[in-house]
């Protein structure tokens, strides 16, 4: 979904949560960010992130998240796998959290994209377990 507007006040494009959650890119000033929610661990990729960059470079982090349980610390844990498309091109593949106790449970990426560029984020994850939730974030500035 493209953004509204050009900045300034938080900038909610295509939704109506005004804490930012869900799958656009969201601006305040010079800063963008992207807070995917909760996703139930599930083997068929779910779109957690779709939109199309304005007229800016946006230089950020994307962060994927181990899948978890919400309430207490627990072993109940899912391996994510975060797979970037940049205008319909597969990027890149990220993966958090495994059956080890030394696992990564967040798994940084930097990006650079250009303006105009249509970015989507889909979450994965190596089993199906409705207990377990995987989630990502997208951070960082935008330069006009």
């Amino acid at each position: 979904m493209p953004l509204v507007g050009g900045g300034g006040a938080p900038n909610v494009s295509g939704g109506t949560n005004p804490a930012g959650i869900g799958n656009t890119l969201n601006i305040i000033g010079d800063y963008a960010y992207c807070y995917t929610g909760n996703h139930a661990a599930n083997q068929t990729a779910v779109e957690a992130m779709k939109f199309t960059t304005g007229n800016y470079i946006f230089k950020g982090t994307l962060q994927a998240n181990m899948g978890t349980q919400n309430a207490g610390v627990g072993t109940s844990t899912a391996v994510t796998i975060a797979q970037t498309e940049l205008n319909g091109s597969i990027v890149s593949h990220i993966i958090a959290g495994n059956a080890g106790a030394d696992s990564l449970t967040s798994v940084d990426q930097p990006l650079l994209l250009a303006p105009y560029t249509e970015v989507v984020v889909k979450l994965r994850s190596n089993e199906d377990e409705v207990t377990r939730f995987m989630t990502a974030t997208l951070t960082g500035r935008i330069y006009a």
